[in-house]
């Protein structure tokens, strides 16, 4: 089964090292948001600084620098604030949008709200049983409790609770909004590849042909 998470990623980092061929402010715009979106999926798979790092390395999401990547995740976090706002705002990038905002606020930079980290403070029993349940989960399988608790030393209620935690997530990755996902996804795929002509959406995860993409 395709992991829809690092599928939906990829396509989104295609397209940010392309961004430049988008047409209009707006199109730019959700690109990036995109790619935030994605990044976040991914981070809260991998709440670990490095298994995050690790993953977007070994899947090539790997876009520009790590300054643009926390931005793009704020800018995903803080979309629903942001939006009405942004017919005012000339930018597009996130972290020129970051920065204007903090000025439109009247705000000192390190007021500006960061990027939570998803997972701090959470139980190491839970996220053990997360990991143990997360394959079946995504494969849409049950999950013998009874099993797996007693597989890995934990309680049939914190299996549970695992099961349900990444329910939620995979379900957060299929019903995201749908409005812009069309958007995202049109101009994704009128982006075409320099090297081939493919399209974007023609690329799968596995292409080596097209990481030379330059950002």
């Amino acid at each position: 089964m395709e992991d829809i998470v690092i599928r939906r990623a990829t396509l989104a980092a295609h397209a940010i090292r392309a961004v430049d061929r988008a047409e209009t402010l707006e199109g730019k715009r959700a690109l990036h948001l995109e790619y935030g979106r994605s990044l976040l999926l991914v981070r809260r798979r991998h709440t670990d600084d490095n298994t995050f790092r690790n993953a977007l390395e070994a899947h090539n999401l790997v876009v520009r620098t790590r300054q643009y990547r926390t931005s793009a995740i704020w800018l995903a976090l803080q979309w629903e604030k942001l939006e009405p706002a942004l017919k005012d705002c000339t930018y597009s990038d996130p972290g020129d949008i970051r920065e204007w905002w903090r000025k439109k606020q009247g705000l000192e930079p390190d007021q500006v709200a960061r990027p939570a980290r998803p997972g701090r403070g959470k139980s190491p029993r839970l996220d053990k049983a997360r990991e143990a349940v997360r394959p079946l989960v995504e494969a849409g399988h049950a999950v013998p409790i009874g099993p797996v608790a007693e597989r890995i030393g934990v309680s049939a209620n914190t299996i549970t609770m695992a099961v349900n935690a990444e329910q939620i997530r995979v379900d957060a990755a299929r019903a995201f909004d749908a409005k812009v996902e069309a958007e995202v996804q049109r101009r994704i795929a009128d982006l075409r590849c320099p090297h081939c002509f493919a399209t974007f959406g023609e690329i799968t995860p596995a292409d080596s042909r097209h990481e030379p993409i330059a950002a």
